[in-house]
């Protein structure tokens, strides 16, 4: 799991290194960048499949999910 929105592109800048920004701009004091909707594009260039799953009940109270959260599945491309 990573932090995303996927209504825009991901957002990066090494130049945001002290934690107060860091969790500012990223939501965590030890993120680095805010994913958007290039992640599966991303994760694809770097060899994997990718495969999105939207967990419906029970899966979300068993597996402490949020309603509407996007899961993705990743697997090395053979």
């Amino acid at each position: 799991m990573v932090p995303i929105a996927e209504g825009m592109k991901t957002f990066e800048d090494p130049s945001i290194t002290t934690a107060k920004d860091r969790e500012l701009l990223f939501g965590q004091y030890d993120h680095v960048r805010y994913y958007g909707s290039d992640l599966v594009d991303r994760i694809s260039d770097a060899g994997f499949e990718v495969d999105r799953f939207t967990p419906t009940e029970p899966l979300i109270s068993r597996h402490g999910r949020m309603r509407g959260e996007t899961v993705f599945v990743c697997r090395p491309i053979e």
